[in-house]
């Protein structure tokens, strides 16, 4: 038996690449022993990690060196347990090399609720909130990973989760349907997110893509665009695609929303226009732990319907006409437009879905009685604090009339 398993170590050796292979022998070193010109080319792998890409620039060369001089080595072959649900919590692990699940178990019923690659972490939650492990992580290949014991999690990373839970936690008690949600609920929510990064002009999705997941914008701006035809003749399907632009999205909105009432493909392209963060989470596990009760899902189908109903009238605008950018309106007409669109130099008639309010300049309109106390730093973006949460004012659509 023991030889069998001398064996398999050998082999499970010789499949890594030479280096990795650097990077577990240096991590087999004992820490206080380990060489300055060691940690630092342990350090400058370690930042290519996807756990360490995320970090900004401030929080990461300090983290990475800490790290660097802390982190242990720990493998497992395929089909092993790292841990299992219930367990105390004592580490927090990085995925060096190979796939793992995470598997919550429910009575007799076991789920895989994440499937974990090469550079992503897990295991923080429990250290963080001094729980037990909610889950277990069962590797599907021989896996490597590099360790931190709690004492040291809590040392060199603990302020920095926590910062990352508490940004991810606003976005996900800011949606419209989890109003009145608990935070331990909300924490929970967490658990079944995954951040994914992107750069400008990186797309998320595209039109006809059919979507399995659902998508909630943590930071960063995106853009969604259709293809149509855009004039009205007899022979419109010979006509060109052209894409048109829908919309501008923020932090703490939905994208492809519209599938989730029905799983149909989605309607529109996703392009990132500034780089940003979504959390991404699977489509069966939002509506198991995000959707809870008839009241969230009617607020749920609410915020889809509104959202739905305001694009699909920009888009019969703009085909009325057949152009691709919507119709400037008459000096005396109105149009529903999005609160994020407006400029400070904007004059602007403001109404609540049909009823009017005031006349006032943008600069004015802090002290507006029903968008109070309205705050701008970017000429192209507006956000509102106390009476209206950040994410209400892009998603608030209004009657204006520009001057």
């Amino acid at each position: 038996m023991l030889r069998r398993r001398q064996k398999s170590l050998t082999t499970f050796a010789s499949k890594i690449s030479s280096e990795l292979r650097f990077v577990i022998k240096a991590l087999k070193i004992d820490p206080e022993k380990r060489p300055n010109k060691i940690i630092q080319k342990l350090s400058d792998y370690l930042m290519n990690l996807k756990f360490f890409k995320k970090m900004n620039q401030e929080d990461r060369g300090k983290i990475l060196m800490l790290c660097s001089k802390s982190l242990k080595y720990e493998s497992h072959f395929a089909g092993e347990c790292v841990f299992r649900q219930s367990q105390e919590a004592n580490k927090f692990y990085i995925l060096l090399e190979g796939t793992a699940n995470v598997v919550k178990s429910k009575d007799t019923r076991s789920t895989v609720i994440k499937e974990l690659e090469k550079g992503e972490s897990f295991g923080e939650r429990a250290l963080m909130f001094n729980l037990p492990r909610s889950a277990t992580v069962k590797c599907v290949t021989e896996c490597h990973f590099c360790t931190l014991k709690k004492s040291e999690y809590r040392k060199i990373l603990g302020s920095y989760i926590e910062k990352t839970f508490e940004k991810v936690s606003k976005v996900l008690s800011d949606l419209p349907f989890t109003k009145g949600y608990s935070k331990n609920a909300i924490n929970n929510m967490i658990y079944y997110t995954d951040t994914k990064h992107f750069s400008k002009k990186q797309r998320v999705f595209k039109q006809g893509t059919e979507l399995d997941e659902v998508y909630i914008i943590k930071s960063g701006c995106f853009e969604l665009y259709r293809k149509l035809r855009t004039a009205s003749c007899k022979s419109l399907a010979k006509l060109p695609l052209k894409s048109i632009h829908v919309a501008s999205l923020g932090t703490g909105e939905l994208v492809g929303e519209e599938n989730l009432s029905k799983n149909n493909s989605s309607k529109y392209t996703c392009v990132c226009s500034e780089p940003g963060e979504i959390l991404v989470v699977n489509r069966e596990s939002f509506f198991r732990h995000f959707i809870k009760g008839k009241e969230s899902q009617e607020a749920l189908n609410n915020y889809i319907h509104n959202k739905n109903a305001f694009r699909e009238g920009v888009l019969e605008q703009i085909l009325k006409v057949g152009n691709t950018e919507p119709p400037k309106p008459k000096p005396s007409s109105y149009k529903d437009i999005m609160v994020s669109s407006l400029t400070p130099s904007s004059k602007i008639q403001v109404s609540k879905v049909g009823q009017l309010k005031t006349d006032r300049s943008l600069e004015d309109m802090k002290h507006h009685k029903f968008l109070k106390p309205l705050v701008y730093s970017d000429p192209r973006k507006l956000t509102i604090s106390e009476t209206l949460k950040a994410n209400s004012c892009r998603n608030l659509f209004t009657r204006i009339k520009l001057e």
